[in-house]
């Protein structure tokens, strides 16, 4: 994915457990201002994600930084090759609520 790649799904605000939930990820929130909130969710081995979401303009920000296979999509996928070819990279997305954060 390339930077600001738009996003779409459903995305849980669960201020009361202190979490947010985007697709399958669960994300811990370290930070909320009047404006800003700021999640994150620790990468299995290296690296993770960062969330921030901008309440007033209801978007939101992800970083995702970590190690990943480089199997190209038209080749047959093994462990061992993939293995050979880890390597650290990074993407940014971004997305818009479909709804008013402010109310």
């Amino acid at each position: 994915m390339s930077d600001g790649t738009p996003l779409y799904g459903r995305i849980v605000f669960d201020f009361d457990k202190s979490e947010i939930i985007w697709s399958a990820s669960n994300y811990s929130i370290t930070g909320k201002t009047d404006r800003y909130v700021t999640a994150i969710r620790m990468g299995d081995e290296v690296g993770g994600d960062i969330f921030v979401l901008d309440i007033a303009k209801s978007e939101f920000k992800r970083a995702n930084l970590g190690v990943w296979c480089s199997v190209s999509e038209n080749e047959e996928f093994s462990s061992a090759k993939c293995e050979r070819r880890k390597k650290l990279s990074g993407f940014v997305q971004s997305g818009h609520c479909s709804r008013d954060l402010t109310d």
